[in-house]
């Protein structure tokens, strides 16, 4: 039973730095684009 919910726990886990890091991956590629149009004008 502990083995099961520390299972369905760490995936949880995986799913949250799943989304986090995707979040993360947009924030770069908005600064990039933001560098970009910066280092163009």
């Amino acid at each position: 039973v502990v083995l099961v919910g520390g299972y369905r726990l760490l995936n949880k886990m995986l799913d949250m730095v799943d989304t986090h890091l995707q979040h993360i991956e947009q924030n770069i590629d908005k600064i990039v684009d933001l560098l970009e149009e910066f280092t163009n004008a």
